[in-house]
């Protein structure tokens, strides 16, 4: 797993530990091209081997970028009947703001959140400047996740 996805499981592990929530969700599908495991289920088997029961992880394994996180996510919620889950977000600090924009703009939920810190570099902070200015002007995700989508079938064609 890539490091900043370790992170995460180690953030969502604390978090479990302090006993204030009983169920996890991870989310993720498959990534980059090659990759035969969605990484929902790489984290799920990293939280399980770090002692959280099997039974309190929710695993959505579709989703291949933000917009879908949360679609996905919260479809998962409804299908385990979890109707009106107080949900709080874990993710890097640069991708809450992202996460919370969605839940708030498209899905009308306030979402608690616990934002893990790193640094970025400057590059990383020009990208994420311009994804979230992507997710306030286009919050349903049309646009962009259609070119990614076309950027990612072209790649696995070659």
């Amino acid at each position: 797993m890539a490091p900043e996805t370790i992170r995460r499981c180690a953030g969502a592990l604390s978090a479990w530990q302090t006993e204030k929530y009983d169920r996890i969700l991870v989310v993720g599908g498959r990534y980059v091209r090659g990759q035969c495991t969605a990484v929902s289920w790489l984290m799920r088997n990293w939280l399980c081997a770090h002692g959280i029961p099997q039974d309190a992880i929710l695993t959505e394994d579709r989703s291949v970028n933000t917009h879908e996180n949360v679609a996905f996510g919260l479809n998962t919620l409804r299908s385990a009947d979890i109707e009106d889950p107080g949900i709080t977000v874990l993710s890097q600090w640069q991708h809450v703001i992202r996460i919370k924009t969605i839940f708030r703009r498209v899905h009308k939920l306030r979402v608690s959140a616990i934002s893990l810190h790193h640094w970025i570099n400057p590059l990383e902070w020009i990208k994420e400047c311009v994804f979230v200015a992507y997710t306030f002007f286009d919050p349903l995700g049309i646009v962009i996740p259609r070119i990614i989508r076309y950027i990612r079938s072209y790649r696995t064609q070659r």
